[in-house]
């Protein structure tokens, strides 16, 4: 569905004029409809971990504190890092953290940070302790913020084509923009923040696909060598 499509869906519902142009349109209401439209992309974004919008990055560790190397900057398009996903993959190690202000400076004041390799964000840059060895590969999982597409399938984080394409649910994006323009101009908009609020939890329930449970634990075909049981993870 384009940006295009997806305006014209919410002016029907709302009972206004179908435009035949989004952006660029100098009509007032289109504009607000598209300042609209980009609020409830990045709330969505922000919101949830998207499967579509989950990207695998690394960098290379120095031997200090602070990673210097270029490939330890931060994501130009960086949403969040999604939690307990370092790994350093040479050293086969888990990088616990993010470790919290007071934790690292009592740490760094008394020497008590121990054998298990942690890490923060400070000023942007990665800090690991103890120090790293170097030429280590460190991997970990982000939320991209670019939760729409050029029709060239080109990642971007605001609509800037009618033709541009949502990377995340677009159904939820046109609930969105109905009960965000009824809130904007003072109407009651309870019934369709709640119809929002619907739609987005059965399509996060079934993003990216979901483990089942047993209460009878995991398979004796699931141990073993080169198997790990779910939730055997520390």
């Amino acid at each position: 569905m384009s940006l295009l499509t997806l305006v014209n869906r919410a002016q029907a519902v709302l009972n206004l004029p179908v435009t035949s142009t989004v952006v660029n349109n100098n009509a007032e209401g289109t504009k607000q409809l598209l300042q609209l439209a980009n609020v409830e992309g990045i709330e969505l974004a922000d919101e949830y971990d998207w499967q579509a919008l989950m990207v695998e990055t690394s960098f290379t560790t120095t031997a200090t504190e602070e990673q210097t190397d270029s490939s330890a900057d931060l994501p130009t398009d960086l949403g969040h890092i999604v939690d307990e996903t370092l790994y350093n993959r040479t050293a086969t190690l888990r990088i616990f953290g993010p470790v919290p202000s007071r934790q690292w400076q009592d740490q760094k004041a008394f020497g008590s940070a121990g054998a298990d390799s942690q890490y923060r964000i400070r000023g942007n840059s990665f800090l690991i302790m103890p120090v790293p060895t170097a030429a280590q590969s460190v991997y970990y999982e982000y939320i991209s913020n670019k939760w729409c597409q050029s029709s060239g399938l080109v990642a971007q984080a605001a609509w800037a084509a009618d033709t541009d394409t949502g990377r995340i649910s677009e159904h939820v994006m046109t609930l969105g923009i109905v009960w965000r323009w009824k809130q904007a101009k003072g109407h009651d908009y309870g019934q369709d923040y709640d119809t929002w609020e619907t739609a987005k939890g059965r399509v996060t329930s079934r993003d990216g696909t979901r483990r089942k449970l047993s209460a009878a634990g995991p398979s004796q075909r699931s141990i073993g060598r080169g198997h790990i049981p779910e939730g055997s993870w520390p």
